[in-house]
């Protein structure tokens, strides 16, 4: 924002002003007045915006280290099932070698016993080897069928702990995509924060560009309330239409501007023209320099007298060519332009003031 209501400061010390111009101080003041307020308003609203998004950062936050805790147990139980599921796989493979030396033991007991049936021989002693192979074959099938039925619960008991590793991972997974959720959203909330908070110190920093208008503006009344005078000037200049001080177009027109974003209504008391650095910028009639250096806002600022009752006023400018008491032709080249002071693009920022007010340029130029 440039800090066009300074100028009045300026031009203040240069010419006389009446009671109404007083009033018109007084209104200005005012208007700033309310402007503080508002300011003061926003930067609340802010301060409650940035308490609450600091709030849901904490509790994001909580939730990431919740999640991060729970994806750490996820992890423990994973190995620990993995574990305990590879111990029952080479438990498996254990009973099932020794199903398949089982499954050996009886084929040879069975061969064994059918060698002796066919015997011819049928003594005593062929027919207790016999009864003594069968209990070896019968106690063998026994040892079968009570390892197969060991083998059956070991794979069923895999397939349950394969089951639940593998919702282990599922949900470890689904920890891990809610983790990144929450560093996304802590992320943007960061940055929120710190757009917040640059919202913040602009809107300060406004807050104390305007309460410094305010306490100029106040003390320049309080100047110009022990300085009344009238004055008695032509209001005329050399032609009806002057020449422009440079060419170029207009970037921000006379008039009051509303900023919706910050609620405040600035006035621009001249006009502002885009134009190239350095291009020479033309009094646009003769005239005494009043003032001719740095300026706050301003920059490098040249104010004419054109000892009519009108001011003109150039500023951002480069370089100055003229000094403080120069007196000035019309068309003369008195500044190169620039960017000085608070804007920052190359432009040049243009006044008329009558006995003291600003007035739309556009009415005195061609």
């Amino acid at each position: 924002m440039r800090s066009y209501l300074i100028f009045i400061l300026v031009t203040g010390f240069f010419f006389s002003l009446s009671a109404q111009d007083l009033s018109n101080k007084k209104k200005q003041l005012e208007e700033l007045q309310e402007a503080i307020k508002r300011q003061n308003e926003i930067i609340e609203e802010k301060e409650k915006e940035k308490t609450d998004t600091i709030g849901n950062l904490e509790i994001k936050r909580l939730k990431k280290q919740e999640i991060d805790s729970k994806i750490q147990r996820l992890s423990d139980s994973e190995k620990k099932v993995q574990q305990k599921l590879n111990e029952t796989i080479l438990k498996i493979d254990r009973v099932e070698l020794d199903l398949l030396n089982l499954y050996l033991s009886c084929e040879k007991e069975f061969k064994d016993l059918m060698l002796l049936h066919y015997n011819v021989d049928n003594d005593a002693d062929n027919e207790i080897g016999k009864e003594y192979l069968s209990i070896i074959l019968n106690h063998t099938l026994d040892e079968i069928y009570s390892t197969q039925e060991t083998k059956d619960f070991l794979e069923i008991d895999k397939k349950d702990k394969r089951y639940y590793f593998a919702n282990v991972i599922s949900e470890k997974e689904s920890s891990k995509k809610k983790k990144t959720e929450f560093e996304s959203e802590i992320s943007y909330i960061q940055e929120d924060l710190s757009r917040l908070e640059a919202e913040k110190k602009e809107l300060e920093e406004r807050k104390i560009r305007l309460e410094e208008e305010a306490a100029a503006l106040d003390e320049l009344i309080a100047k110009l309330q022990s300085e009344l005078t009238v004055d008695y000037f032509s209001y005329e200049f050399s032609s009806p239409r002057l020449n422009w001080p440079v060419e170029g177009e207009i970037i921000r027109s006379f008039g009051e501007h509303k900023s919706e974003e910050y609620k405040v209504s600035l006035m621009n008391h001249g006009i502002d023209i885009a134009v190239n650095e350095g291009t020479a910028v033309k009094a646009i009639d003769a005239g005494v320099v009043a003032f001719a250096e740095w300026y706050s806002g301003s920059g490098k600022l040249v104010i004419l007298n054109h000892q009519n009752g009108y001011y003109s006023l150039y500023s951002h400018n480069s370089n100055l060519l003229v000094s403080k008491g120069d007196r000035i032709n019309k068309d003369q080249a008195i500044a190169l332009s620039g960017k000085t002071g608070s804007t920052d693009i190359p432009c040049l920022h243009f006044e008329i003031r009558k006995h003291g007010d600003p007035v739309d340029p556009l009415d005195f130029l061609k």
